[in-house]
């Protein structure tokens, strides 16, 4: 028996109308503004895009440098639609988000060549929360994981078909997701691993889609890169939080976020939110650094607290690790009642990518698969070695989840006694 049918398999119009159906009812019975899901976030992007219409591209926000697509891209709204930037960026999130549907879509038929596990996956994609929460933020997220499903879609077809189009497609929505977040440099290695094992008899081949990807992420954020040499005597090729957001996490700010987490009303959770130095207090001295030496000075802070406290270091990373594995939200961090609900929702979800990942790689070669586990293991390491936020996975790899829980529920209900029995069923 045939899960469902091939007219209905078929009709992408009516998929890409349903996740674009989602986003908007989202956003339309949000109850807050676009600026309320990560406020001082979005007022920074705002304010660097409104510095780079007056000709000031000194994206120095006080803790870092940000990383500069994404307040271009507000720049270039507020050009063109001028009074209507917000409703017109909320609408170009939502084109957006569909598209990352699309590339989704693409890249399930890619691994598995099964319709119904496509038409499964962009149906989880339509109405998993996680994915669009976002989309009517004013911040990266949206932006990011559309370019990095994008980058990742083309790193498949280069491992299927390495032409110039292929490695330039990929080096451009990799170089153009890296100037958005630059965490997405921790998988290149990865990548660079695969193509090097797929190629492994064609070392010429190997050596030019390195050359493409290398000197197209070298073009791509030299004016970048030249912009913060001239400003701040640095050649800075996204943005340079990588050693900041290591020492939140390992410093006693960070064992109070994950491990010891003061009770809500308390002066500790208040400064969780508003005074880091409450923890840290060598922070406002270190914030009043200049660009250049501050990222040093704050990577130097937190390798000497974890030198004096070893135990709490490692039990940082062991709560790291439990809230990556954990469904939904962060652990306490929010009402137990919201917490619960979003654990329940998603797990299903978790515990099926695992189930996918482990049947795809049973039912075929491991070769196919080799970039989710690597891929995998790059989040992993950023988010347990730096800081873990639900919201870092939920953009960067819980979207790939989908892709394999799809396998599995359609693995699992081709081979079990229910697809047996409804068969049978259907002959009465």
């Amino acid at each position: 028996m045939k899960l469902l049918n091939k007219s209905f398999l078929n009709n992408k119009f009516l998929l890409i109308v349903s996740i674009a159906l989602v986003r908007v009812l989202f956003v339309a019975f949000f109850p807050s503004s676009s600026f309320d899901f990560f406020p001082n976030d979005s007022r920074e992007y705002v304010e660097l895009a409104d510095k780079a219409l007056a000709g000031n591209f000194d994206f120095d926000i006080g803790r870092f440098i940000r990383s500069p697509l994404y307040p271009l891209v507000i720049a270039a709204h507020k050009v063109v639609f001028a009074a209507y930037w917000k409703i017109a960026l909320i609408i170009s999130q939502i084109i957006l988000s569909v598209l990352t549907g699309v590339f989704i879509c693409k890249i399930s038929r890619l691994l598995f060549n099964n319709e119904t596990v496509v038409l499964l996956t962009g149906c989880m994609y339509a109405i998993y929360l996680p994915v669009f929460y976002y989309v009517y933020s004013f911040t990266s997220e949206t932006l990011y994981l559309f370019l990095n499903v994008g980058s990742m879609y083309f790193f498949l077809r280069i491992l299927d078909n390495a032409s110039v189009k292929n490695v330039l497609s990929y080096a451009l929505f990799f170089s153009l997701a890296y100037l958005t977040r630059g965490e997405i440099l921790l998988f290149l290695p990865f990548a660079f691993l695969i193509i090097l094992w797929i190629y492994q008899n064609g070392k010429k081949k190997v050596a030019e889609v390195y050359a493409g990807i290398i000197l197209t992420w070298l073009l791509v954020t030299l004016p970048w890169a030249l912009v913060n040499l001239q400003l701040h005597n640095e050649y800075l090729t996204s943005s340079n939080g990588g050693k900041y957001v290591f020492y939140l996490s390992n410093s006693a700010l960070g064992y109070a976020e994950v491990v010891e987490i003061p009770p809500a009303g308390t002066v500790g959770s208040h400064a969780l939110l508003n005074d880091y130095n409450y923890f840290n207090p060598d922070y406002d001295s270190l914030i009043g650094l200049s660009a250049n030496v501050k990222q040093n000075a704050f990577f130097n802070s937190s390798l000497s607290w974890v030198k004096q406290n070893p135990y709490k270091f490692v039990k940082i990373k062991l709560w790291n690790a439990i809230n990556f594995f954990s469904p939904g939200l962060t652990i306490a961090h929010h009402p137990i009642k919201i917490w619960t609900l979003m654990f329940i929702v998603t797990l299903p979800f978790h515990l099926l990518f695992f189930v996918g990942l482990f049947l795809a790689i049973r039912t075929s070669s491991v070769t196919n698969h080799f970039w989710i586990i690597g891929y995998f293991f790059s989040i992993l390491f950023f988010l347990i070695l730096f800081l873990y936020t639900a919201r870092f996975r939920a953009y960067s790899i819980e979207v790939y989840y989908l892709i394999y829980a799809a396998y599995a529920m359609v693995y699992l209900f081709q081979n079990t006694r229910l697809n047996i029995w409804l068969s049978s069923t259907t002959k009465l």
